[in-house]
């Protein structure tokens, strides 16, 4: 008479190496939906940053054309300035010369202050002063004219507007309706011109270090025409021909 064999309790060895690796698989492939979700979001995050980064700075470059001013002795220019990081994607950006008159933080006085923009490194820097006193925008001692020394590097004087730009054009509207990228209010009757187009594009902070690392200039200009996102305003001038006083 036969009986039955007793079941053997536990798993053998073979059983035990198979849930191991299908435990190890499944902790690999949780890491990696892990790291792909986190990487995700910090380049949303990024992504964020830098749109209002941008949003920021053409809001205050637009913001300081609407109180420009122009005349016989205080000249508004935007001419071309030297190429950025990223020349390959679009070529040189702009410079923007001006006098703005706003009121204070009170709202109780009028401040006249020398404003300044420009491509420095991969941001956009804009400089102000309020007393022109010797270091720039200053003017002659026959006081014939104002006008612009280099661009300011006190630390004091000079603030990032935006980081990660990788471009800052402007274009100017002249009376007879033709588009200048070199305007100088001196050459126009000593008047503003009657619109500007702003144009100012970023990058978030990898795509812009993967531009810096390409390892040419084209692919750095392709990947930032991919890559970057550009943010447009148009500015109507009103004191076009306004009499500021010193």
């Amino acid at each position: 008479m036969k009986t039955a064999r007793r079941a053997r309790g536990g798993f053998s060895l073979l059983e035990l190496m198979a849930a191991v690796a299908i435990l190890g698989l499944i902790v690999v492939l949780s890491a990696s939906v892990l790291y792909d979700a986190r990487r995700l979001g910090n380049e949303g995050s990024d992504s964020e940053i830098a749109l209002q980064d941008g949003k920021a700075a053409l809001d205050n470059v637009i913001r300081d054309l609407r109180h420009a001013m122009a005349d016989s002795v205080l000249s508004f220019r935007v001419e071309p300035g030297a190429p950025g990081p990223f020349d390959a994607a679009g070529g040189t950006n702009s410079e923007l010369h001006m006098i703005v008159w706003e009121s204070d933080a009170e709202a109780t006085n009028r401040v006249t202050r020398a404003v300044q923009y420009r491509m420095g490194g991969t941001g956009l820097l804009r400089a102000s002063r309020t007393v022109f006193d010797g270091d720039w925008y200053w003017p002659p001692e026959d006081g014939s004219e104002w006008y612009e020394d280099p661009f300011p590097t006190n630390g004091l004087e000079v603030a990032i507007a935006a980081t990660n730009v990788a471009a800052f054009r402007l274009a100017a509207m002249d009376a007879a309706g033709g588009w200048q990228f070199d305007y100088d209010s001196r050459a126009h009757s000593n008047m503003l011109p009657v619109f500007v187009d702003v144009c100012i594009e970023v990058l978030d902070a990898i795509a812009c270090r993967e531009a810096l690392e390409a390892d040419d200039a084209a692919e750095a200009g392709r990947l930032v025409d991919r890559e970057a996102v550009r943010l447009v305003g148009r500015v109507r001038l009103p004191n076009r021909a306004a009499g500021a006083t010193r």
